[in-house]
């Protein structure tokens, strides 16, 4: 490319210039982020309580420091119908170079919005009604906490490797679960509700949700556990070989795949708009 031409660009291309400041203020402050997703598709394994009933979730894993992550897992399949269809466990792989994220030698905390759901007495459907706020410590596997109080108590558990004698896809992988205590699980993770993602109509529920005792509360919408571990350890780390889990009963798992950050698309989005500009203004020049 000759001078001259060089030269005519950078005048005409200033908006092209100006998006330096905007990657430079919107790159993460963090040390990592990764953001996996089933898209929606269909759970076909032989554990699946719903076969062929369509899910749809995301997970994203915030490295904030070297030694803190936060893991917010969500369920974005909206008119579900059955229990299967809810989120009850999250398996992945944590690492770097020198050391592999161990669950059982951290301390892992859930919250989320906790409802019950009974059936609508005037349509089709059920109604969710608010429980609180849960904010509790994640025990082992095995260790269900039951108290009367749902709000500072949680059924999920975390441990490393498979589950129920299943296999898992990598060796150390870690999981989040919600089916230590058996065949009928609270506080799986809802999809959004028909009137909005923490709305109180489900139109499309069956019995399996509304007024199942042994499934209420849920979590509704979206989950976030907080991961400390020992210093250091998630320092230059990688999320890898995440699998979320469906429905009550083990072996309900759905692969993942890798999903561009929401702040990344609308960069480019807006990267291509200054370059059209920069093009319609070349043109009338």
């Amino acid at each position: 490319m000759n001078t001259r031409k060089l030269k005519k660009i950078c005048i005409k291309g200033k908006p092209i210039l100006l998006l330096a400041p905007l990657f430079f203020f919107a790159s993460p402050a963090h040390a990592g982020f990764y953001a996996y997703g089933t898209g929606q598709t269909t759970c076909t394994a032989s554990g699946c309580n719903s076969q062929n009933a369509n899910v749809n979730a995301k997970v994203t894993f915030d490295i904030i420091s070297s030694d803190q992550m936060i893991v917010t897992l969500t369920n974005l399949e909206t008119n579900i119908v059955s229990v299967g269809q809810d989120i009850s466990s999250l398996f992945f792989n944590v690492n770097n170079a020198s050391s592999t994220l161990d669950l059982s030698k951290a301390t892992v905390t859930i919250s989320g919005q906790e409802v019950n759901v009974t059936q609508n007495p005037s349509g089709p459907g059920g109604i969710a009604s608010s429980v609180g706020t849960l904010n509790a410590t994640v025990g082992y596997t095995g260790a269900s906490i039951t108290t009367s109080n749902e709000t500072t108590a949680t059924h999920w558990s975390k441990d490393k490797y498979g589950l129920n004698g299943v296999t898992p896809i990598a060796n150390n992988q870690m999981f989040l679960n919600d089916l230590n205590s058996g065949g009928a699980p609270a506080q799986t993770i809802l999809g959004p509700a028909s009137n909005g993602n923490y709305g109180n109509m489900y139109s499309s529920v069956n019995s399996s949700i509304y007024g199942n005792g042994p499934h209420n509360p849920f979590i509704q919408y979206q989950a976030k556990f907080k991961i400390t571990t020992a210093p250091g350890l998630l320092a230059n780390a990688q999320v890898n070989n995440v699998q979320i889990g469906f429905g009550t009963a083990a072996g309900c798992y759905v692969p993942t795949h890798k999903v561009p950050e929401p702040g990344m698309l609308s960069l480019f989005a807006l990267g291509a708009a200054a370059l059209g500009f920069s093009r319609r203004k070349s043109g009338h020049t």
